[in-house]
């Protein structure tokens, strides 16, 4: 019978301590679900999924084009990206898809704390420099680009998100050190951009 008792007594003070562990970690998982909700949702995804809806845009387009891009790019002047919007506008759901989110809110806050408005762009995304050195005869001011020309699609950047400054460690896109950029198969993924690339 001593031994039973020493046994039970064993037992509870296991399960007691097996619970107490059980109630800290329903606690701790709580509290972390209630402090990952009050975070402020993080802009970069959406803005992922703009560039990706653009990218989508652009495939359709190329398809009833003869797998052409449109000859409009944004490094040759503000004309030429209000000509590229026009363009693929009826390839993109939205026309706020054209727009990064990060950028956006950046712009609203500042407005809201001076007081003054700003500018706004039609357009807060980038062609891909590299492009230039793709697009055959480009110097001469040639701005064809047939993705059929093109043998890895999969590596060429063609859209990424425009510079939001420039800082010691290289350029800094709305979402820190980290831009989205979009190739010409469709995907689009996070990119750091060293300050010295021509890739971008």
């Amino acid at each position: 019978m001593n031994e039973d008792s020493r046994f039970s007594g064993s037992l509870q003070r296991i399960l007691r301590f097996l619970l107490r562990v059980l109630s800290i970690g329903c606690i701790g998982a709580v509290l972390l679900n209630h402090i990952n909700l009050n975070r402020p949702p993080t802009l970069a995804v959406d803005c992922q999924g703009n560039l990706s809806h653009l990218m989508t845009g652009l495939l359709i387009y190329t398809t009833d084009n003869d797998d052409v891009a449109p000859p409009h790019f944004s490094f040759d002047g503000p004309n030429e990206q209000s000509a590229f919007i026009k363009e693929t506008s009826p390839y993109v759901a939205r026309a706020n898809l054209f727009l990064c989110p990060q950028e956006q809110f950046d712009q609203t806050s500042i407005q809201e704390s001076t007081g003054k408005d700003l500018i706004s762009s039609k357009m807060d995304y980038s062609h891909c420099f590299s492009l230039k050195k793709v697009i055959p005869g480009f110097k001469n001011g040639h701005r064809l680009l047939n993705l059929n020309q093109i043998s890895d699609l999969a590596n060429t950047p063609y859209l990424r998100d425009s510079t939001h400054e420039l800082s010691d460690e290289g350029p800094r896109s709305p979402h820190g050190i980290e831009f989205m950029v979009g190739f010409l198969d469709g995907h689009v993924v996070p990119q750091h951009l060293a300050k010295e690339s021509k890739e971008y």
